[in-house]
């Protein structure tokens, strides 16, 4: 508890602020912009569910995407093109 997600637009990255910490630990993306699978694309939303798994709106790459906390890559979702999209 008292962890803080950020969806950190401009550095095309999702942020994780444990409690007390002075820095963030980068949970998902490269932060370089991008529509490749383990990029992510001007995130403004970040929900993460109980197995700890990120849902990330990525306004830029138009699509949704699901990502494991610190993994090289992403699952698309919605709004994917060709054989990224995902139905499981």
């Amino acid at each position: 508890m008292g962890s803080l997600y950020i969806a950190d637009c401009f550095n095309h990255r999702i942020m994780l602020w444990l409690k007390n910490a002075h820095s963030g630990i980068i949970a998902a993306g490269n932060g370089s912009p991008g529509d490749g699978m383990n990029q992510i694309w001007g995130p403004t939303q970040v929900i993460v569910d109980s197995h700890g798994y990120m849902y990330i709106s990525e306004a830029s790459a138009h699509r949704i995407t699901r990502w494991a906390f610190g993994a090289p890559y992403g699952v698309c979702l919605v709004g994917c093109q060709g054989s990224e999209l995902l139905f499981s």
